[in-house]
């Protein structure tokens, strides 16, 4: 290809495309590449032009054409800052971008790798999803190539490939992409495996070929008879997508009979339908292989209806059936959004950016190989569809259970969760979800997350919530218990948890007098004490060695408070007005005059939760004549 063909095939789409800038995007990237060769033996230069074709072969706007043409003259030395005084911001930002996903040290582990890899990119197409197209056109150009590089390195790409590049193929829809990097690098993986499938699929080619024919001109007539305008399109099913069926869903090779779909395309909606009921009249749909991604789209905003069918051979073949807009949707995803015109943002289509969203917020919280193991959850995982009670779909990896739902719904739903009804009927936390449920959460304001959920739970979303709630609220452990949490020890009395220390005893600082609701830190000392103390406390900013101290849950543990204030009528009979009104059950109650005119209040209650007891010390504190109060350990 020339840069002259690159502007004809962009001019057919765009006919006001700022062909000038392209030219003078090429000339620059071709000075900086002049003489460099790839392994191949091909230039550069012409390797970066056929990322641009393939760019505009997904219609996008100009500036994503001459970001990809201009990281090949950031590759051959070009200054950044002379892109950005040449070319403006934007495009200089994409390559900014680009460069830093680029700077990955390749003579690490794998699971470094990809993980470095996938949080670089993550950063990256969080600020600009168009760099993601401009990297999967990357891939997909380099890959036909990826028989020059030696072993180690064409192993590092091919699984880079399967596991980070081909599932954001998928996820922003663009499946001819996510198809061909499959089988490239799943050739090069597994070479023998690859030429069994492919034989396999050719042994039984011409004969397959001939049953297909005889169903598309059946069916075309059928079509005919009902007055309904198709085309019909036959396709062979990918090497890798066979593989995949034959691990995830242990398939032998041998026995698959579903090698080849056949696509339908027609005008409308309601057509879509009807040329459903016609195939299902005249072949036997195959039960549980009906899915109506119409009514329930992709969360790439794929939409088709798909259904296998038994032949009468005793064969399967699958039906897909679409209209001639969602098929421009399925071949090019979320480009369609990015095309020349601009880039048309609405709320569907912003909800449909929310993944990238999410895994860009939660990359942080996890190690290497936690988010290799979270992405694939979210990305390979078979899908199931739940329901909350008014009817919103919501679509989860399966194995969820609902605290996966709740998180999905909102956080604070998540957190405080105490329970769910499953199809009107209480379930445990453990309980997988299954499609069709309708799902009702229960949740309670006193309750936090607990550590034991992430026992349980499947999605990245909610494993990163319930960490980030975790650190927000302080652990949450069972009374008189002592817990080990990665062979750090967490000792606990009265309302305090103490991390990382043991044979400790908990006092609280007379200095500040921390109540429940302040923030505190905790000072050790040498004789196995740690003294708590109010974040603001002169004492603790002095201090050399702080302890990690939080509030815990009393879960009805009985709790002794002494209270002073003014010594006036009325002021015993207040308190325990303000105790009741929290139905707080007060199991002893002592009341005495102490010097300059004020009055002591003691008090043993039976608090359920922490919220309720940092509520009543603020009703205490709001008193007439309230002077100070003080919690004993």
């Amino acid at each position: 290809m020339e840069i002259k063909d690159l502007i004809k095939k962009i001019l057919r789409y765009n006919k006001d495309s700022d062909t000038e800038l392209i030219n003078k995007a090429y000339s620059l990237m071709e000075l900086k590449l002049a003489g460099m060769k790839r392994l191949s033996g091909k230039s550069y230069s012409d390797y970066y032009l056929d990322v641009a074709s393939e760019i505009a072969n997904l219609k996008l706007d100009d500036r994503t054409i001459c970001a990809s043409l201009l990281q090949g003259a950031v590759r051959g030395g070009m200054n950044l800052e002379h892109i950005r005084k040449e070319f403006g911001d934007e495009i200089y930002n994409m390559i900014e971008r680009l460069n830093n996903i680029n700077k990955i040290k390749k003579n690490v582990s794998v699971v470094k790798y990809e993980a470095e890899s996938l949080r670089k990119l993550l950063m990256a197409i969080s600020g600009d999803i168009r760099i993601l197209f401009i990297k999967l056109c990357d891939k997909y150009v380099n890959m036909k190539d990826i028989i020059y590089l030696n072993k180690e390195d064409k192993t590092r790409v091919c699984r880079e490939v399967l596991d980070v590049y081909s599932p954001l193929a998928y996820r922003i829809g663009l499946s001819k992409i996510k198809s061909e990097l499959e089988d490239s690098a799943f050739k090069e993986l597994e070479p023998e495996l690859y030429k069994k499938i492919q034989d396999n699929i050719e042994g039984s080619k011409s004969d397959r070929e001939i049953k297909v024919f005889a169903i598309k001109r059946l069916i075309e007539k059928k079509l005919k008879e009902a007055k309904i305008n198709a085309e019909i399109y036959g396709r062979a099913k990918h090497i890798y997508s066979i593989y995949r069926k034959t691990i995830v869903r242990g398939y032998k090779l041998e026995d698959m009979r579903d090698l080849v779909a056949l696509r339908i395309i027609v005008n409308s909606i309601e057509e879509c339908y009807l040329v459903l009921r016609v195939v299902h009249n005249i072949f036997s749909p195959v039960p549980g292989r009906i899915t109506d991604y119409i009514a329930m789209p992709k969360p790439n905003g794929y939409q088709s209806l798909h259904t296998n069918v038994m032949t009468n051979d005793g064969n399967t073949i699958e039906f897909q059936i679409r209209t001639h807009k969602m098929h421009e949707d399925a071949e090019s995803g979320l480009a369609a959004h990015f095309s020349y015109k601009g880039i048309k943002h609405d709320l569907e289509f912003d909800k449909k950016l929310d993944w990238i969203k999410q895994l860009a917020e939660n990359e942080k919280s996890f190690t290497n190989k936690e988010l290799l193991e979270s992405f694939k959850i979210d990305f390979f995982s078979d899908k199931i569809y739940v329901f909350s009670p008014k009817g919103k779909m919501v679509e989860l990896p399966e194995g969820s259970c609902p605290l996966d739902f709740a998180y999905h719904i909102h956080s604070d739903l998540g957190d405080k969760y105490s329970g769910a009804k499953i199809n009107n009927k209480m379930m445990s936390i453990k309980d997988k979800l299954n499609n069709g449920d309708i799902i009702e959460i229960v949740t309670n304001k006193a309750h936090n997350p607990s550590r034991d959920w992430l026992k349980y739970v499947k999605t990245t979303k909610a494993r990163s919530k319930i960490r980030s709630a975790l650190k927000k609220y302080g652990p949450i452990i069972s009374k008189g218990s002592i817990i080990k949490k990665e062979e750090k020890t967490k000792i606990e009395e009265g309302l305090i948890v103490v991390e990382n220390f043991k044979d400790v005893k908990v006092t609280l600082a007379g200095c500040c007098n921390p109540l429940p609701g302040d923030k505190i830190s905790g000072v050790p000392s040498s004789n196995k004490r740690v003294k708590v103390h109010k974040l603001e406390c002169e004492e603790l900013k002095n201090a050399n060695k702080k302890a990690i101290v939080n509030w815990k849950d009393p879960k009805g543990t009985i709790i002794e408070i002494t209270i002073i204030g003014n010594d006036r009528q009325g002021l015993f009979a207040e308190l325990i007005n303000n105790i009741s009104s929290l139905k707080i059950n007060i199991t002893d109650a002592k009341g005495k005059a102490i010097n300059n005119d004020q009055a002591e209040c003691k008090f043993k209650m039976e608090v359920e939760n922490l919220n309720t007891f940092i509520e009543l010390i603020s009703k205490i504190k709001k008193i007439n004549g309230f002077k100070n109060a003080f919690i004993h350990l």
